[in-house]
């Protein structure tokens, strides 16, 4: 969970989409609790960059410090939630995006195995009458 710790308020940018996190509390999905996200995405949110706003004179405002924080999930709100386990490396992801997500970033060298859908058999060699 991404949580600012600055007094004032936070609002940037994030993938196309606006953030809004309250001075010393969590980022909030549209239901109203703590956006539960995936640490990757998490930690990408924290390091992108953003803009300190400065006065005439040169001194920054430190209303526009991003101040955030990434903690991680409680041992009791992990077992409310629905898991999706890496085969891989076991990483438990709270949603299927999330641990595609997962996948593409910390295993992209492995090849993927694609299941056809129709199990044809391919001649090998040449065709006859060539």
């Amino acid at each position: 969970m991404v949580y600012n710790d600055n007094v004032h308020d936070f609002k940037s940018i994030f993938k196309g989409d606006p953030v809004f996190i309250k001075a010393k509390s969590y980022w909030l999905d549209d239901v109203g609790k703590p956006k539960v996200m995936d640490l990757y995405e998490a930690n990408d949110f924290r390091g992108t960059y953003h803009p300190v706003t400065v006065d005439g004179s040169g001194i920054p405002d430190p209303k526009s410090y991003k101040m955030i924080k990434i903690e991680m999930l409680g041992e009791s709100v992990k077992r409310e939630m629905p898991n999706h386990i890496c085969m891989q490396c076991k990483h438990s992801s709270p949603s299927p995006e999330e641990l595609e997500a997962h996948i593409n970033v910390r295993h992209a060298d492995t090849v993927k195995l694609e299941l056809p859908e129709v199990d044809v058999k391919k001649p090998r060699g040449r065709p006859v009458g060539s």
